[in-house]
C-alpha cells in the first residue's frame, strides 16, 4: 500500500468507494466493459457536449453582471466583479467558454502580475462566472473551481502603540477621521469600511452593522 498514490489509498481505505467501484464492475462486466473505458467514454461524451455550445466568453460575463445587478449586488461589489471579468474578457472574450480548458484558466491566473491573494480573488470571481455557465447549461462543469494557486501566507499583523495611534488621528482630514477611528477602536477592516454607509450606524444603541456581503468581499 505504500507504494501507492495518494489517490489510490483513498480509494482502498474508503468502504463505500470499494462498494462502488464493486457495484460499477458488476455493471460493466455484463456488457464487457471496463471502467477505465467507461471513464473515457464518458469524458468524450462531455467533451461533445461542451464542442456544441459555441457561447462566447464576453456573452456570458454580460449575461452574469446582468443577473447580479438585477439581485441588487452593492456597487462596489458589482465593480469589482466587473473591473476582474473585464479583464479576464480581454484574452478570453471571443472564445466560447465552453472550448476552455482548466489548464488554461490555471495559467491565466498564475500568468497575472499581482500577489497570490489578488489572484485567489480573481479566481473566485471566475468559480462564480463559470458556475453561472453552468447553470446556463454551456458546460457541463464548473472549469475554474477549486483551482490550486499556492498556500497563502499571512503576514504578521502589527499593532500599533497608543502613541502611534494619537499621531495617526491627529493628523487625520475630516473625510478620514471617521474611518480610521472605526479601523482603530471598532476592528474593522478596510474594505468593510470602504463600502459602510452612515445608515449602517445606530447612534442611540452604540452600534455598527457589517453587511455579511461586506465581510465576504
Amino acid at each position: 500500500i505504500d507504494s501507492l498514490s495518494k489517490e489510490a489509498r483513498d480509494i482502498l481505505t474508503d468502504p463505500k468507494l470499494l462498494e462502488e467501484t464493486s457495484r460499477a464492475m458488476k455493471h460493466l462486466a455484463s456488457h464487457g466493459a471496463s471502467i477505465t473505458a467507461a471513464v473515457e467514454h464518458y469524458i468524450k461524451h462531455l467533451e461533445e457536449i461542451a464542442e456544441r455550445d459555441s457561447t462566447p466568453v464576453e456573452v456570458v460575463v454580460s449575461d452574469f453582471l446582468g443577473m447580479k445587478e438585477k439581485e441588487g449586488v452593492s456597487p462596489d461589489h458589482y465593480a469589482d466583479l466587473r473591473i476582474r471579468l473585464s479583464r479576464f474578457e480581454r484574452d478570453f472574450g471571443e472564445k466560447p467558454i465552453a472550448g476552455i480548458k482548466r489548464k488554461e484558466v490555471k495559467a491565466w491566473l498564475m500568468g497575472l502580475p499581482v500577489e497570490l491573494q489578488t489572484k485567489v480573488n480573481f479566481r473566485n470571481v471566475l468559480s462564480n462566472l463559470f458556475a453561472h455557465a453552468c447553470d446556463k447549461e454551456h458546460i457541463p462543469s464548473n472549469t475554474a473551481a477549486g483551482i490550486k494557486l499556492g498556500k497563502l501566507r499571512r503576514k504578521k499583523i502589527e499593532i500599533i502603540t497608543s502613541e502611534e495611534a494619537e499621531t495617526l488621528l491627529a493628523h487625520c482630514t475630516e473625510e478620514t477621521l471617521p474611518a480610521t477611528i472605526l479601523m482603530l477602536f471598532c476592528g474593522i477592516r478596510v474594505g468593510e469600511v470602504a463600502r459602510l454607509d452612515w445608515r449602517d450606524i445606530d447612534w442611540e444603541d452604540s452600534t455598527i452593522e457589517v453587511d455579511e456581503e461586506l465581510s465576504l468581499i
